[in-house]
């Protein structure tokens, strides 16, 4: 028997054995990864999918004082973080939502039997800025003013040390399918009905298709679709534009001519009518009155000329 036909023979009696062999990964071949992304948290931009070098130098920026180890993709919109200990981590949960173009950062800790997906959230936060008078901002004011809105849940730091009282900048909790009124009113302790502007730095979108934020249903990708259609053939008539031609050339010959006709008439007009005095002007023997001129014509009473024959 020939070495290429043992060869393959060897290898079909090991594929047959591997089909009724199960591979088995034990605890002690995964450790390793554990220990090592033990301490990273899951972040996702609610309403967002920024590209990687974007959202790295924006968790670098934030975290800068964290130890901020590693950022890398897991899938569209969804990051992975990688901290240098445990505490860090927990602080980083611990502390104070961050925001991304004024949407929120969603950040929660690796597990390693977790789901990683986008969560479908019913209720986010979000910054709001109140045109109202300094003189109801308080918390007791906050927590009513807002309530048509959202839960309040704080003031930045410049409305809270009222360094700014241009506005107020407040958080509130908000469901992501709710109406977002551009105005609100209240009665003032005077009884008078008070009216104030809202505007929202960033307010939820949702696809009423897809039920995702970020974009509109009409903006939905997957709303369109290509619907076949037959192919209508249509005929186009074009007009006849010969006749409209032949009557612009006709208007210009008949310019043309007209301007010739204008120019004859103008040399024309240019010749000299006394031509004739000048003539009687050079002949000898002129008499005025009744009398005969040198050249045969006789002047009649009234002044005028008349031709005599002297035969």
């Amino acid at each position: 028997m020939e070495v290429s036909k043992i060869s393959n023979l060897n290898v079909r009696d090991d594929n047959e054995c591997m089909e009724n062999v199960k591979i088995k990964i034990d605890a002690s071949d995964i450790q390793p990864e554990l220990d090592y992304w033990n301490s990273a948290l899951i972040c996702y931009i609610v309403g967002a999918n920024p590209p990687t070098a974007v959202m790295e130098g924006f968790v670098r920026q934030i975290w800068r004082n964290m130890g901020v180890d590693k950022v890398a993709v897991i899938r569209k919109g969804i990051f992975i973080v990688r901290l240098t200990t445990m505490e860090n981590r927990d602080n980083i949960l611990l502390g104070n939502m961050a925001f991304f173009d004024s949407k929120p950062l969603i950040v929660k800790a690796w597990e390693p039997d977790m789901n990683v997906q986008k969560d479908d959230l019913t209720v986010i936060p979000i910054w709001i800025q109140l045109h109202l008078d300094f003189k109801y901002w308080g918390v007791n004011c906050w927590k009513k003013i807002t309530s048509p809105i959202g839960k309040f849940l704080k003031t930045d730091q410049a409305t809270e040390k009222r360094d700014k009282l241009m506005y107020a900048r407040v958080m509130v909790e908000v469901m992501i399918d709710q109406d977002f009124p551009d105005q609100l009113s209240f009665i003032n302790e005077k009884g008078i009905d008070v009216v104030f502007g809202v505007t929202y730095e960033w307010k939820p979108d949702l696809c009423d298709h897809c039920k995702k934020m970020g974009h509109n249903t009409e903006e939905c990708r997957k709303e369109v679709r290509k619907q076949w259609r037959p192919k209508v053939q249509s005929i186009v008539v074009q007009p006849d534009t010969q006749p409209d031609k032949m009557k612009e050339n006709d208007l210009q010959i008949s310019k043309k001519g007209s301007k010739r006709k204008e120019n004859e008439r103008v040399e024309t007009s240019l010749a000299n009518s006394f031509a004739i005095l000048s003539e009687m002007e050079n002949e000898e023997n002129v008499i005025v009155g009744n009398g005969v001129c040198g050249n045969g014509r006789k002047m009649d009473e009234g002044g005028g000329s008349s031709l005599v024959d002297h035969g």
